[in-house]
């Protein structure tokens, strides 16, 4: 590609013929990262319309200059098709399994309203017609930034008229559905369809179930006890009336800002509501209602502050979730730098002290952010722990997604030195290995299965159990290898290392979601690791 050296792929669409790497333009001093789309026009499935919406995208960029609109930076022919270049953002696309308090999706939600603000003050306005999650993506301090503009239509009268479809069905209004005139409150209807995705933590595919036959979305009973105000001004977003929405985004930002997602007052407009509903039917007077009102009130402010004092010091006091006892270590690598770097911490509740990184680099992840490894340096190292000793059970699990499958890598090891366990990559195939006391260092005992076909592309999920009998390695969930195995599992100080350890054993790509459990987990439990981050 010329002056671009691709890093790595991003993603892919099979049946549409796009690619979307993360690239190097060496043209510059010094080089930036950016990301390039590609679009082949020899892929299986691949048609026109995909070429006119990548024309359509580029005519639409060139003309926006927004801080959270990634920039359009060049454009070029290739053998197969035509790439797109555009800035890069270290952000992550909300389709990417991510808890959110209710506070965060409000953030979020301010964030692409300013957006779609500046959107629909330009002459002409422009509609972008298909957000979703996937076209949204967030940084660490909850910035959106929004992309894909290639289904994008530039209003050049009062109303813009669809005559094709080319929104995601769940997020499409219903009035560009029937191929009915859009306006600004077009995109407000696919935001708030996201944001009730977010809350009610439902995936995009699945939207539609959150929709009734008369297209109205039914999703109260799914989320926590909210101020009534928010949950009014998400249902106005989606009313399937265009008429009945905000008008354009700058109402719906005005309408939403001074709103408090939780607190007092959801207990005071509950409280007013309550109270004149017994007005009209007894008779209470003004005064007898002022003293209540000021009485609940009150309450409900002591209620709010000692509650907060409970949650603080439950938080303290009982770190680790009692649903998982037995997991003793789970590191997603989530929190992520302003420097890129992921900022470690032990899940169950607190840093561990001593813990190093070395090198290492936040990437998109199977969920949320993973950990980087450039295969020569790259090391996490997490001191040694009572928790991180097992006699004659565990458990270790990860998801992977390699640069290389040759050699010998380390995914998460507590080896060398002495032996005690290593789940790895040894020259194409996933190994999980064991030391029983024997011999100078300990004698191993290994399972061993071909990387999965798919691994260069798909991230892929290991876990390695030893059950006092058995030593069991499973891939994607699935049972691949197994071998007879018993004796209590060799002690041994060493740090866990994580990506790296010893220097030879440098693990390139990326690694997520590690887990250490001191019990074997059944076939079940190893399962349910594939969709619970």
């Amino acid at each position: 590609m010329g002056r671009y050296k691709v890093i790595r792929e991003l993603g892919r669409n099979q049946e549409g013929g796009r690619i979307t790497y993360l690239a190097t333009d060496t043209s510059l001093n010094p080089p930036q990262q950016v990301v390039i789309k590609e679009f082949r026009f020899a892929a299986l499935g691949a048609n026109w319309s995909g070429f006119k919406a990548y024309e359509r995208e580029i005519s639409i960029l060139q003309q926006l200059e927004h801080p959270r609109i990634p920039r359009y930076l060049d454009s070029f022919e290739t053998k197969s098709g035509f790439c797109l270049v555009q800035e890069y953002k270290n952000a992550l696309s909300l389709a990417v399994r991510c808890s959110f308090t209710p506070e965060d999706i409000k953030k979020i939600a301010e964030s692409v309203l300013e957006i779609l603000v500046y959107l629909q003050k330009l002459t002409p306005p422009v509609i972008h017609r298909d957000i979703k999650p996937e076209n949204i993506v967030v940084d660490k301090q909850l910035n959106a930034y929004l992309v894909d503009f290639g289904f994008a239509r530039i209003r050049s009268g009062e109303l813009a008229v669809s005559s094709v479809a080319a929104g995601t069905p769940g997020f499409m209004p219903p009035e560009e559905q029937f191929g009915r005139s859009l306006t600004k409150a077009s995109d407000l209807y696919s935001l708030g369809a996201t944001l009730i995705c977010l809350l009610t933590g439902t995936r995009s595919q699945d939207v539609g179930n959150l929709i009734d036959d008369y297209y109205r979305f039914n999703f109260k009973k799914l989320v926590p006890k909210l101020n009534p105000r928010f949950i009014s001004c998400l249902e106005k977003m989606v009313e399937p009336n265009v008429k009945q929405r905000y008008a354009n985004a700058l109402d719906a930002l005005q309408a939403l800002k001074p709103i408090q997602v939780l607190g007092g007052a959801t207990g005071l407009e509950s409280l007013v509501t309550a109270v004149k509903s017994r007005m009209s039917t007894t008779g209470i007077g003004l005064a007898t209602l002022g003293i209540f009102a000021l009485f609940m009130i009150n309450l409900i402010d002591f209620n709010r502050e000692n509650s907060v004092k409970i949650e603080n010091s439950t938080l303290l006091l009982s770190p680790v979730r009692s649903s998982q006892s037995s997991l003793v270590g789970y590191w997603n690598f989530d929190q992520c730098s302003s420097a890129g770097k992921p900022m470690l911490a032990n899940e169950l509740g607190s840093q561990i002290q001593g813990t190093m990184l070395q090198g290492v680099t936040c990437e998109q992840g199977r969920f949320g952010y993973a950990a980087f490894f450039d295969g020569v340096d790259d090391l996490i190292e997490i001191p040694d722990q009572p928790s991180f000793h097992f006699t004659n059970q565990m458990t270790v699990a990860a998801w992977v997604k390699p640069l290389r499958v040759s050699g010998l890598q380390t995914i998460v090891n507590k080896w060398y030195a002495m032996d005690s366990y290593m789940l790895l990559i040894e020259n194409g195939n996933f190994v999980f290995t064991v030391a029983i006391p024997g011999g100078q260092w300990g004698t191993s005992i290994k399972v061993s299965a071909k990387v999965t076909p798919d691994v260069w592309t798909q991230w892929t999920h290991i876990a390695g159990v030893y059950d006092g009998q058995m030593l069991l390695l499973y891939i994607n969930g699935q049972l691949v290898a197994s071998t007879a195995a018993s004796g209590r599992l060799q002690d041994s100080d060493r740090p866990i290392s994580i990506g790296n350890h010893p220097s030879w054993n440098a693990f390139k790509g990326s690694i997520d979601e590690v887990r250490l459990y001191n019990v074997a987990l059944n076939a079940s439990q190893v399962s349910q690791l594939l969709s619970n981050p």
